[in-house]
């Protein structure tokens, strides 16, 4: 259910178009925040922009230098369609079940199906129970018609042996599962979900869903949770959409609020495992941990997100990737983070209390060596296809920072933030764009408004910054004098300026052209700016408010910045309680 980038700019408050203008390969629209109007012109008609590299090979997967994406399902993943005459139906009466057709036991208020089949529900049932309990070996579909499901100590629908559930969602029906507060166990598996599966779970279809978890998550999956269409309304004590080995999500239309993460996938055992991959779907995620958390990678293909949360927008151990798609982090603590961070296209926009996008090692603070998960070395190239094999484990000499104060940092050469294409929009407390390795700049379009106190840049990295393309504004706080790699191959200025008050930013070649110009959201003490039209041994006027500075670009990196340094913040705390409505919003 792709929209277009209009969808975007009319669910966002204040928002209008701007246009980067010029050449062909800088001519981009896309949506920001009202103060943020941006025109550009790229004067001398070229660049050296390189081509994006997509981590997707072929047989539909996606390979990473840890994780291993499967983008294609089975055909039976998809399958809507179903014989009425030879399925099974199971009408909920509350007091009275009542089916026909084979594979059915009722038990009290337990439904268990035990033979592999279509099944067709509907109806009532209070403090009950649908168990999907077949060979391992065995399919079983179950096509919701209707239903209202309430389990007061358990799931609603547990699947407790399958090859797969699908569930497929009757358009035109709306179904509703909801359960209590504390579960007692049944067996000898944790059931903590209004939708729990020991195996994999598929959900298709035109209907609603609504889920309504009071105790832990909504709808979990112990393997591979697959959606492919439907529209979910979904209200989580904890995790809202949970998936052990993957959450791969196809199409849909998602109102997720969450007291914990709105999607999360977790596999600390099978190392290229625990990943979440979405190719399409329109998102509104309200959650007070990560909106989307997992502890391999997160690839996003396509789809329409806005995303607001206590914690993270988007969070993987591994890599995050985006490679297209309308996505608006409108509240957050950091934007995206990642081990490693590949943006290949998209448009993003990210609102940020502390860094809009960041990389790290997840498993190293502070003055502490590298250690825990096993985390695969990269290579510090935009190349994002390298196999496991090939990237053994980080070194133990890393001293890098975990949300405490700044001080001296080694950089991480496994660590870095590569942008290939995209328009990009950060308005952070903290730094912009922030690397604890590198930061490789491709092309793309980009705009960074930092805090304007020390140590908040628009740009931080503890390796380099390599900048072969695109355009970037980035305003922010007095930064530390920064490595440029000498492998650039587009020039770049960074000045301290003494009139950042006015917010406005201008650069202008040595016939007054405008290169690039910007009103930044706020003040500041610095700019940096990257355009393909600029040369060396050219001169250029920089304008902040009513500051006019005449700049020589003399070097790759042009910049009247010495030494020093700023303190960092640290994260604030999370919210004690999150009180989102307890109805589900119905999205059509």
């Amino acid at each position: 259910m792709r929209k277009s980038n209009k969808l975007m700019q009319a669910v966002m408050a204040g928002i209008l178009l701007f246009t980067f203008s010029g050449c062909a390969t800088n001519s981009v629209s896309s949506a920001t925040n009202s103060s943020q109007n941006v025109s550009s012109e790229n004067t001398n008609g070229s660049s050296t922009n390189s081509t994006p590299t997509n981590p997707s090979t072929a047989s539909g997967v996606t390979t990473l230098t840890q994780s291993v994406i499967s983008k294609e399902l089975k055909s039976k993943d998809y399958e809507i369609d179903y014989d009425e005459n030879s399925s099974t139906k199971i009408n909920l009466l509350n007091d009275q079940i009542n089916f026909s057709g084979d594979g059915v036991l009722v038990k009290d208020k337990t439904v268990t199906i035990n033979k592999a089949g279509t099944y067709i529900i509907d109806g009532n049932l209070e403090n009950g129970q649908i168990i999907v309990d077949v060979d391992k070996t065995e399919d079983v579909r179950i096509v919701l018609n209707g239903v209202n499901i309430h389990n007061e100590s358990s799931a609603a629908i547990y699947v407790k042996s399958a090859d797969k559930l699908v569930m497929t969602l009757k358009e035109g029906t709306i179904n509703t599962l909801s359960g209590g507060d504390n579960y007692i166990n049944i067996d000898d598996n944790n059931i903590d979900g209004v939708i729990f599966s020991k195996d994999d779970l598929t959900i298709n279809g035109n209907g609603q869903l609504n889920v309504t978890s009071n105790y832990k998550h909504a709808i979990v999956s112990k393997n591979d949770l697959n959606i492919v269409s439907g529209i979910f309304n979904i209200v989580s004590a904890d995790q809202g959409l949970s998936g052990k080995d993957s959450v791969r999500i196809y199409g849909g239309v998602f109102n997720i609020k969450s007291n914990g993460q709105g999607i999360r996938s977790k596999n600390e055992e099978e190392l290229e495992k625990g990943n979440i991959y979405i190719a399409g779907g329109n998102f509104e995620i309200e959650s007070v941990q990560d909106a989307m958390n997992a502890t391999g990678s997160v690839v996003i293909d396509d789809g329409v997100f806005n995303i607001k949360t206590d914690d993270d927008g988007i969070h993987a151990d591994v890599e995050a990737v985006i490679n297209s798609g309308d996505i608006n982090i409108l509240e957050s603590y950091e934007g995206i983070e990642g081990y490693r961070v590949i943006i290949n296209g998209g448009n993003i926009n990210i609102s940020s209390s502390d860094d809009g996008i960041n990389a790290s090692n997840p498993n190293v603070t502070s003055n502490e060596p590298a250690g825990g998960r096993n985390l695969p070395q990269g290579n510090n190239s935009t190349d994002v296809t390298n196999t496991l094999n090939n990237n053994p484990a980080p070194p133990n000499d890393g001293m890098m920072r975990n949300g405490g104060g700044r001080g001296p940092m080694m950089a991480d050469e496994n660590v870095y933030i590569t942008i290939n294409d995209g328009n990009i929009v950060i308005d952070a407390q903290g730094d912009g764009i922030d690397s604890n390795g590198s930061i490789i700049i491709n092309n793309g379009n980009i705009l960074v408004s930092s805090k304007s106190d020390n140590g908040e840049n628009a740009l931080d990295y503890d390796g380099n910054i390599t900048i072969n393309g695109g355009i970037l504004i980035g305003v922010g706080g007095s930064p530390m004098h920064q490595n440029l790699n000498e492998n650039s191959s587009q020039p770049s200025i960074s000045y301290n300026v003494s009139n950042g008050n006015g917010n406005d930013v201008e650069l202008k070649d040595s016939n007054s052209n405008v290169i690039v110009s910007w009103k930044a959201p706020k003040t500041y003490n610095s700019i940096f700016i990257t355009h393909p039209s600029l040369k060396l041994n050219e001169k250029y006027t920089l304008v902040s408010g009513t500051e006019s500075i005449d700049i020589t670009i003399d070097n790759l990196l042009t910049t009247n910045i010495t030494r020093g340094s700023g303190g960092r913040g640290q994260r604030p705390p999370r919210s004690e309680e999150f009180q989102p409505s307890m109805e589900p919003t119905n999205v059509q």
